[in-house]
């Protein structure tokens, strides 16, 4: 099994657990293919707003990837599954999610969706 680490930064006044990683695992092949689409530790900063009951509530994000914020979402999807949701990028998708002693979020890459569409800002 291979791994991609990407750090987890709590928004300010946030209740998670400082200094969180999420870490997906899959073989070598699938993880070179997540590094081409997914952030990495060296170029990403995560503020994510995650809890416990990430199958009953949506958790919104953002990312700020080389001076470009992209908005994503840890969906909810079937109990102990979520999909990481990146606009312009691909989706991923995690399962047997769970926080490590070590405070660092595990979940199994099972599938990478097709590419998420911008959506347009709000009026207003």
């Amino acid at each position: 099994m291979h791994a991609l680490r990407i750090p987890i930064v709590p928004l300010e006044g946030s209740p998670l657990f400082p200094g969180c990683e999420a870490v997906v695992e899959s073989d070598r092949a699938y993880i070179e293919r997540l590094r081409q689409h997914a952030p990495t530790p060296r170029d990403v900063v995560a503020l994510v707003t995650w809890d416990r009951t990430i199958s009953e509530t949506p958790t919104p994000a953002a990312i700020r990837t080389r001076g470009v914020i992209a908005r994503i979402a840890i969906l909810p999807y079937e109990g102990d599954r979520a999909v990481v949701a990146v606009e312009g990028s691909e989706a991923i998708q995690l399962s047997a999610i769970e926080m490590g002693e070590d405070g660092v979020l595990h979940g199994i890459a099972e599938s990478v969706a097709a590419p998420i569409a911008r959506r347009a800002p709000r009026a207003g």
